[in-house]
């Protein structure tokens, strides 16, 4: 029969065959970073499907396309005239930047992680226009994580692709 890990006590005397379970702030979190990837892999097959993702990554003088979209959803955030309206812009924003960062031939989650470890390492105050102003001491800059896109580089054959199963 199965033991029932959640619910029974282990009784054997070999403590090290014990299974460890994760705990539950283990397992939101993980649940919650499957929910963020699937987010970007629904944009990035938005963009497939639309053949807005190229065989090759795009250069930078080649993206100047995202940058009007960009400039367009910026506008519509401008001239939002309720919630609705600029959330709507914003989550626009962030399809669109989704997709130039593909188009670039990058991992959309893997660079944003990437930023996150950046910004998160920053310490600094709340200043009185409740703006973020970052510790910019030598201390401070020491202690700051340089994001490494490098790693969010995908090889050129999967860039529009099946990218292999990771």
């Amino acid at each position: 029969m199965f033991k029932n890990f959640l619910h029974e006590e282990d009784k054997s005397k070999d403590k090290s065959t014990k299974i460890k379970l994760p705990s539950v702030n283990e397992s939101i979190k993980e649940a919650l970073e499957q929910r963020e990837k699937i987010m970007f892999e629904r944009i990035i097959k938005w963009n497939k499907e639309r053949n807005l993702i190229p065989d090759k990554p795009k250069e930078i003088s080649e993206l100047w396309n995202e940058l009007d979209m960009l400039e367009e959803e910026m506008q519509e955030l401008s001239d939002a005239n309720d919630m609705n309206e600029y959330i709507d812009a914003l989550c626009d924003v962030i399809v669109v930047a989704t997709g130039a960062i593909r188009k670039a031939g990058y991992d959309p989650y893997v660079a944003m992680d990437e930023t996150l470890k950046e910004i998160e390492s920053r310490t600094g105050e709340i200043d009185l226009n409740g703006k973020f102003q970052k510790c910019k001491t030598e201390e401070c800059k020491k202690k700051w994580y340089k994001a490494d896109y490098d790693k969010a580089k995908i090889p050129t054959p999967y860039i529009s692709g099946f990218e292999p199963e990771s």
